[in-house]
């Protein structure tokens, strides 16, 4: 395991390290449920030692999961309360950009 960073759309970030007491789902659920409001709509984990990171965007019911900072890939996954989902998959895209557009 290696060291993960935690991070919302209003600049908080924690970093989880292998070793902390609580398991990285734990202490991203806890970073969660602190961060999370109203006007706060993404939370994500970022592994930057292998490029990768998952992005919940909370608001649109959307995981994007991106890969790679050179010919990067994104994949977006659409969930709904029921567990049905479709998902989209781009690459070469800025993470940051929206799955909507084409």
């Amino acid at each position: 395991m290696r060291p993960l960073i935690f991070s919302d759309d209003k600049d908080h970030e924690r970093e989880w390290v292998p070793g902390d007491p609580r398991t990285a789902e734990e202490a991203f659920l806890e970073f969660v449920e602190q961060h999370r409001d109203v006007d706060n709509a993404s939370c994500g984990i970022e592994d930057e030692e292998n490029e990768e990171a998952l992005l919940l965007l909370f608001g649109a019911g959307v995981i994007c999961r991106t890969k790679g900072t050179r010919n990067s890939s994104a994949e977006y996954r659409f969930v709904t309360n029921d567990g049905d989902h479709w998902s989209r998959h781009r690459r070469g895209v800025d993470p940051h950009e929206s799955p909507y557009r084409r």
